[in-house]
């Protein structure tokens, strides 16, 4: 069995502005993207990305992304979730728009927001620590007992109900 090891997000993260609601560790949305400066991220990172680090994101919730790119960043929550890019559809009709499937690793925090354009890029701290689990199934024989176990509870279970 090997040795527990943290995992580690980049210290520097791409930021999805979500106004949707608020993505949490371990969990999973959708969530739809559709402005400029989310859609130049997933174009850039998800769509053109070759390696797992390209599909990690810092999400930040509840904060709306101007409409237009030559609008000023709105002021951003400093906690966000890192999240694991699982899917991304996209469609170019009635305008150009993309739905993530996301699913969140851990809390982040931002120390310093380094770039606005084209899209927001942030240092950023790991609040959580991820745990590799350790391989915790049982051996063969224990399975195989807890398994005529089962089977014995099922007969007599089943023996209580008539069944005509």
């Amino acid at each position: 069995m090997s040795s527990v090891s943290p995992i580690q997000i980049p210290s520097r993260l791409p930021l999805l502005l979500t106004h949707e609601g608020v993505l949490l560790p371990g969990s999973t949305i959708r969530t739809s993207v559709d402005t400029a400066r989310n859609l130049q991220l997933v174009r850039s990172r998800l769509l053109k990305g070759t390696s797992l680090q390209s599909t990690i994101l810092g999400v930040i919730p509840n904060t709306p992304d101007p409409a237009s790119d030559a609008q000023d960043l709105p002021p951003l929550h400093r906690i966000g979730t890192a999240a694991l890019a699982v899917q991304v559809v996209g469609s170019n009709w009635p305008k150009p728009h993309y739905t993530l499937l996301i699913t969140g690793l851990c809390r982040f925090q931002i120390v310093q927001v380094l770039k606005e354009k084209p899209y927001p890029v942030a240092e950023v701290e790991q609040l959580d620590r991820l745990e590799e689990f350790p391989n915790t199934c049982k051996t063969r024989e224990e399975l195989g007992e807890l398994s005529e176990q089962f089977y014995k509870y099922a007969v007599q279970v089943s023996g209580f109900y008539f069944f005509p």
